[in-house]
């Protein structure tokens, strides 16, 4: 599976986690955040980050569904993350929701992230 992530323009001086990534020559928009998906619980940064994803979802891809996937365990990364990118279609847009700062970083690798928004490559 190839996967590879670009992080939208900043907001203002404000990076968010939010990509346009390409998964086998499909186009999505990814995010993750730590927080609790059953109390419907993420902190402030990551509201953010789901309303950027929503705003960029809506504005490029309106008919895309949207995925909101719960990582419980950092065993679980991989496979949650190939199942997903495996399922989405085309313009969707997906939000790991992950338990911990843990899994957040379990998590990460997988999203391919290769250019900031700036053009520099990542090393």
């Amino acid at each position: 599976m190839e996967v590879v992530s670009t992080l939208l323009a900043p907001v203002g001086n404000i990076v968010l986690m939010v990509m346009d990534t390409r998964v086998d020559g499909k186009n999505l928009i990814t995010t993750l955040v730590v927080g609790d998906m059953r109390k419907n619980k993420i902190s402030q940064v990551g509201q953010q980050c789901l309303n950027r994803m929503g705003e960029h979802h809506k504005v490029n891809y309106p008919e895309g569904e949207v995925h909101l996937v719960e990582v419980r365990l950092e065993s679980q990364a991989e496979d949650r993350v190939k199942a997903v990118f495996t399922a989405a279609a085309e313009g969707d847009a997906v939000m790991f929701w992950c338990r911990t700062s843990e899994v957040y970083d379990a998590v990460f690798p997988f999203l391919g992230l290769k250019h900031y928004a700036n053009g520099f490559a990542r090393h």
